[in-house]
């Protein structure tokens, strides 16, 4: 799997899922915050949600969603560096909801 694979699939895949506390934090979240702290994006929960599309969803529909979505910020050179990152501009905003989201209620469900 490819590092834009593995992107996608634990941090959209795994947003609905609930981590079990004090598991190690998963590298959606370290990333996410390098994303905040770089600013390059919003910082608001409710403004990440809305510029992804969160809404009821199954873990398909997610992956088959930002997947073109994620190849049309590269195509139109929708990125940002972050870290030694080269991120889309989708995965850097659902890096940074995934830092913001409360590990113990789960990600979804938080939303």
């Amino acid at each position: 799997m490819d590092r834009r694979g593995f992107i996608v699939s634990t941090l959209g895949l795994g947003l609905a899922a609930h981590p079990a506390l004090g598991a190690p934090e998963p590298p959606e979240c370290e990333i996410g915050r390098a994303v905040l702290r770089a600013g390059v994006v919003a910082r608001d929960p409710a403004a990440l949600r809305a510029g992804l599309g969160l809404g009821p969803s199954s873990r398909a529909r997610l992956t088959k969603a930002w997947d073109p979505i994620i190849r049309a910020d590269f195509s139109s050179g929708r990125t940002v560096h972050v870290e030694g990152w080269l991120l889309s501009v989708t995965e850097a905003q659902i890096c940074a909801l995934a830092a913001l989201a409360p590990r113990a209620a789960g990600r979804i469900a938080a939303w």
